[in-house]
């Protein structure tokens, strides 16, 4: 590419960057709502339950959502990130696709397991984390390594109706809670 040529492309990508963020600086959050759980109690009917909450707390299919994942109790994020790291380098590694370990987020103290969004069926996207779904699709997988180390988290979500048709401005939201949270595991909007 020519050196002028970038330089109109860098413009015109700092400007539709610019008015992305200015999108952004209107979002008005609502409160997160929350659901406690142990990753012992991860089954099938479970999920369900949370399902049936999800949609009391006014969740629907169609919803974009953002959510996030603490880690209570008293399991360092360090026991979790070695565990994920030993989970995708051993031989014959399981057939999870698990999240990317940010080690650099690492600091004693710090809770905060995920961070993500969702534009349409949260549902699913849950039942991944549990890992009660697909092992191919990149989540949590939490049944595979989460209840072995008796870990209880708190999913906070929000329902951002705003975001509907709008994926560019949930991604960025979404970079939002990766700045501010800096989860152990998972990677920013994508």
């Amino acid at each position: 590419m020519e050196p002028d040529l970038f330089q109109k492309n860098l413009e015109a990508y700092i400007a539709y960057q610019k008015a992305q963020l200015d999108n952004l600086s209107g979002f008005r959050s609502s409160d997160y709502e929350r659901i406690d759980f142990s990753c012992a109690e991860i089954s099938d009917s479970f999920y369900d339950d949370c399902v049936n909450t999800l949609i009391k707390s006014g969740i629907s299919k169609s919803d974009p959502v953002l959510y996030y994942f603490k880690i209570t109790g008293n399991t360092d994020g360090k026991v979790i990130q070695d565990k994920i790291t030993m989970m995708k380098r051993s031989p014959g590694r399981s057939s999870r696709a698990l999240p990317k370990v940010n080690s650099g987020n690492y600091t004693p103290g710090n809770d905060t397991l995920y961070a993500g969004k969702k534009e349409y069926n949260f549902f699913s996207r849950f039942k991944q984390h549990l890992g009660l779904s697909s092992q191919s699709v990149y989540a949590l997988h939490l049944d595979a390594w989460a209840m072995e180390l008796n870990i209880d988290v708190e999913l906070h979500y929000m329902r951002c109706r705003s975001y509907i048709n709008q994926p560019s401005l949930l991604e960025q939201a979404e970079h939002v809670l990766h700045f501010s949270l800096k989860p152990l595991l998972g990677r920013p909007g994508h």
